[in-house]
């Protein structure tokens, strides 16, 4: 187990939607939503996923050349501007902040269901 500076107890959260859900739920996420395991990005592995989708977080590696490329996209985006939907949201987590990324996806889920 991981400790916070306050003391307090951290458990690392592993990418199994199974431990997601149960953790998400203990949260205040409604029955109505929970995590998926998704496949691939192709149209047709997509349509597996339960619609609507309200939050996606992508887990992999940070490598070298990740963060190469991302930081010469980031100098393109700062050079040429970059249009994006309003309603998006980007969070760069690691470590801990991937619970404030649970979080976020959590309460994305309210007022999606009507």
């Amino acid at each position: 187990m991981a400790s916070s500076e306050g003391g307090g107890r951290w458990l690392p959260l592993e990418s199994n939607p199974e431990v997601l859900n149960k953790f998400c739920l203990r949260m205040g996420m409604s029955e109505e939503w929970g995590w998926r395991d998704v496949w691939g990005l192709d149209p047709e592995l997509l349509a597996f996923i339960p619609q609507p989708v309200a939050a996606v977080s992508l887990l992999f590696p940070s490598v070298k050349e990740i963060h190469n490329f991302k930081t010469e996209q980031a100098t393109k985006i700062e050079s040429e501007g970059q249009k994006v939907a309003e309603s998006l949201s980007f969070m760069k987590q690691i470590v801990l902040l991937a619970l404030l990324g649970l979080t976020d996806a959590a309460l994305s889920t309210r007022g999606c269901i009507t």
